[in-house]
């Protein structure tokens, strides 16, 4: 089977919050692959490829890793982000078996026109953005289309069980839990009643840089201490896309 993504990583020898950081500001991404038996494995990566490569591929798309010229299929398990500079900062590949069965969340792309909203001035609630799917690493769906035009008057529903999937593709959410809706516009005397109730605690508002700096900080000591400690068999238990037989 072809996969229609592929990217280049290196296997990383530098461990430690210091160490990563300086990787940073070289504009390399560091990154760990895992899973299928394999022992986890420290990897840097080109922050403009995978960024590329993301922006297409998303995190539901089977991508060819090359690792110093080996080829592993994989997807993206996890990602976190700097939460100062909303960048990228770490990587979490997931290897994949192509002969057995696969859970990966899926997103959900909606298009077309309601006609509730475009011609009674509804108000459209998207109830979710990705589902949970089980297949074959062949027939994972790289997005699930949304046909919002179905909502035609207020309180219409696209459910679960209302969505088109091929028939090897198989949905882990419950059939009855509503994807997208449309409800009445407030009237003005709700929007007078909504805003009175609404009042702000000065006090327990929190610095914002001042808690983000903390959190990043924090994070960058697990996240060094993750790849020293992480065990394929924990990967195994966290892993959402872990595959099944």
């Amino acid at each position: 089977m072809s996969v229609e993504f592929s990217i280049k990583a290196q296997i990383r020898n530098e461990l430690g919050r210091n160490k990563i950081k300086k990787l940073r500001l070289q504009s390399v991404i560091p990154a760990v692959m895992y899973g299928a038996g394999q022992k986890t494995i420290a990897l840097s990566l080109d922050k403009k490829d995978f960024e590329k490569i993301h922006q297409q591929a998303g995190e539901s798309s089977l991508i060819n890793l090359n690792v110093d010229g080996k080829d592993f299929i994989v997807v993206i398990h996890e990602l976190q982000h700097d939460p100062l500079k909303n960048q990228i900062s770490h990587v979490d590949f997931q290897i994949i078996k192509m002969d057995e069965k696969m859970t990966a969340e899926i997103e959900l792309e909606f298009t077309g026109e309601s006609p509730a909203v475009k011609q009674q001035g509804g108000i459209l609630v998207k109830n979710m953005s990705k589902i949970e799917v089980e297949c074959l690493p062949k027939d994972l769906p790289h997005h699930v289309t949304v046909d919002i035009s179905l909502l035609e008057k207020f309180e219409d529903n696209i459910r679960i069980k209302d969505l088109k999937l091929a028939e090897n593709v198989t949905v882990l959410n419950e059939v009855n839990d509503s994807v997208v809706t449309v409800t009445a516009p407030r009237s003005e005397e709700e929007l007078k009643a909504l805003n009175e109730s609404v009042s702000t605690d000065v006090s327990g508002v929190e610095v914002v840089g001042e808690k983000e700096k903390k959190e990043a900080e924090a994070k960058a000591d697990e996240e060094a201490k993750a790849e020293t400690d992480k065990k394929p068999q924990d990967n195994k238990k966290e892993n959402k896309t872990e595959s099944k037989k």
